[in-house]
């Protein structure tokens, strides 16, 4: 038994006992506040009462409930100015893991269970210097999937989800036995080589998101999100999960030792770190911020708060805080601290484009039912002070932190949302029998009427292009739609720009990168042609991409396009399906680049026009 387990039990024993002569304080599991648990014997205390409540509520059900190490090394790495920032994030100040990044004069690439050093710019010749497998030993080379990377300085940190886990020494009537983690390595580019540096295991939920990125990179520090399930199910030992047993289970980090086996390090929190929550939750989850400092050795020094909370969730980043949306409530992590603090919450939301933190707010577009039947849904507009987040989250809803923006529907299908220069932006589809329809809505923040509209077909990209305004994809009977929305008292729709028999060919937010500049700006799009490509929407198959031109007054015109060739699947060496897309538009300084699965092509732009410069570069082992 673990040691922590071990006094924990103690602790709460001899609580117990002194409870038999009134000599001990008993826990309070009333509602209320939230905050810090006083003893290890409160949180076990705490944690017993949810497991019953866990235990009455789940009797029925038919399915199991789904290391840091200080470095004294300063980070003097002088490289970081160099790199350009060349993914298209949510948030100025925070950068989000992607397939692609630049370190100097070189683009590194995450493919397919490799990662790919290639020199871009500079002297000498443009080609792929380097290559190594993620996955830090070949016994490691499988059940896992690679998905983002950071960089800061010369050192790159791949961020990937392993699926087995065999913890050595675990109970193994236990479920904990076999679980997943979260894997991150750091490697080092010297030279253009790629020089290995360290792993770190944290055992988690799968954080895949088919929308969302697990990791950010806010001023130096490395931010994770990671939810885990308070309770597992445990076997009765003939293979058949019990329903009515249970047992608490703390995230460790792992170290590994042979095959699939791990060994447990130590817990990611104690008690100490976790955050008691306002309201008991029905199905306790602990969703853990991590927070790590990151020295030029390639350490990991972290530190983690928890909170307990519903296991329905979502967040966001901001560049001073982290946000957790778990009902009834949304919670505030401090970036630098990682203290919270809780606001009310209600209604559905979409995904983490639905939040914005502006103006001393937290703006946030849910749907929401009323009335007694709940039959009807609107769509509403929370404005949240952050000065009114508190411990409590008690806080009263009137006109002052919320706004109706629609109609009441029988039921809504939210699309893509996106704020743009203080406007709040969004496509929905209502479900009325006798009035549905596909819907546009513009609404400014600081109020107003919102501008509703119809269109023909549900977007697959709102994006903002600073200096124009918005820019609305979608495709329609095989046509994919272009349009700008200029943003300024009021909107303004300008005409479009139709291509025939093209759709985009990924719809997460990574695939588009608009490049400001005096008079507009270019950006690109993958596209592809729609008969036949519905596969290139789940990572398999790749993309072309198409480059545009937009002036400072919203006209745009198509500059043309590369494409990829049969040689751009590449080779695998293991998480073979690219769920976080494999096309990227890159715009590096005044180069321009289309990344298409493993082929890296340059293209020059003259006058209206972008064409192809030499031979496309084809990533290999």
């Amino acid at each position: 038994m673990n040691v922590w387990y071990k006094r924990i039990l103690v602790s709460s024993l001899m609580c117990l006992g002194g409870l038999l002569v009134g000599g001990c304080g008993a826990p309070s599991f009333e509602d209320g506040k939230m905050g810090k648990f006083e003893s290890e014997a409160d949180f076990q205390g705490y944690m017993n009462h949810l497991g019953f409540l866990f235990q009455q509520n789940n009797a029925n059900s038919m399915v199991p409930g789904t290391l840091g190490q200080t470095a004294s090394q300063s980070d003097n790495n002088k490289s970081s100015s160099r790199n350009e920032t060349i993914t298209n994030n949510q948030e100025q100040g925070v950068d989000e893991g992607d397939i692609v990044k630049n370190i100097g004069d070189h683009l590194l690439v995450l493919r397919k269970g490799r990662l790919y050093a290639v020199k871009v710019r500079g002297a000498g010749v443009r080609q792929q210097t380097d290559s190594i497998r993620v996955a830090p030993s070949e016994d490691l080379n499988r059940n896992v999937w690679y998905d983002e990377m950071l960089v800061k300085g010369n050192t790159i940190y791949v961020i990937g989800y392993r699926y087995i886990t065999r913890v050595d020494g675990a109970d193994q009537a236990s479920y904990d036995w076999i679980r997943g983690a979260t894997e991150v390595s750091s490697f080092l580019l010297q030279q253009g080589k790629l020089v290995r540096k360290k792993t770190l295991f944290l055992q988690s939920h799968d954080y895949y998101s088919s929308e969302n990125y697990t990791s950010r990179l806010v001023n130096g520090k490395l931010i994770f999100y990671m939810p885990f399930s308070a309770f597992r199910w445990i076997s009765n030992g003939n293979g058949i999960w019990s329903f009515r047993r249970h047992k608490l289970t703390i995230p460790y980090f792992l170290t590994h030792k042979e095959g699939q086996t791990f060994s447990a390090i130590k817990p990611m929190f104690t008690w100490k770190e976790v955050i008691r929550p306002v309201q008991k939750p029905n199905h306790p989850t602990f969703h853990t911020v991590v927070s790590c400092d990151l020295p030029t050795s390639g350490e990991f020094n972290c530190k983690a708060k928890s909170l307990l909370g519903e296991y329905s969730r979502e967040f966001y980043v901001s560049p001073s805080s982290i946000y957790l949306w778990s009902l009834p409530y949304v919670y505030s992590f401090n970036m630098k601290t990682l203290s919270a603090s809780v606001h009310a919450a209600r209604g559905k939301v979409r995904n983490q484009f639905a939040f914005k933190e502006k103006d001393g707010n937290l703006y946030v577009m849910v749907t929401r039912k009323e009335g007694i039947l709940k039959k009807h849904e609107h769509l509403e507009l929370l404005h949240l002070s952050l000065d009114q987040f508190n411990q409590s989250g008690q806080q009263t809803w009137d006109e002052t932190n919320h706004r109706v923006l629609s109609e009441n529907y029988v039921y809504l299908t939210i699309g893509k949302i996106r704020y743009v220069d203080g406007w709040f932006l969004a496509d929905y589809y209502n479900h009325d029998a006798d009035k549905s329809s596909y819907n546009f809505i513009a609404a400014h923040i600081h109020g107003g009427t919102p501008e509703i509209s119809r269109r023909n077909a549900p977007l697959t990209r709102i994006e903002a292009m600073p200096g124009v305004g918005a820019l609305l994809v979608g495709t329609y009977n095989g046509t994919m739609q272009l349009d700008i929305l200029k943003l300024g008292k009021t909107t303004k729709l300008e005409p479009s720009l139709r291509l025939q028999a093209v759709q985009e060919g990924e719809t997460r937010s990574h695939g588009f990168f608009f490049k400001p500049s005096k008079d507009g700006g270019v950006f690109g799009l993958p596209v592809v042609n729609p008969n036949g490509q519905g596969s290139r929407w789940y990572g398999r198959g790749v993309s072309n991409i198409a480059f545009f031109r937009s002036t400072s007054a919203g006209k745009l015109s198509l500059l043309g396009a590369a494409s990829s060739s049969p040689a751009s699947e590449g080779q695998c060496e293991t998480s073979c399906v690219d769920w976080y897309g494999n096309t990227r538009p890159i715009f590096l300084g005044d180069q321009i680049f289309a990344l298409m699965g493993s082929e890296l092509q340059e293209l020059t732009l003259t006058g209206t026009k972008v064409q192809t410069k030499g031979n496309a570069i084809l990533l290999q082992k």
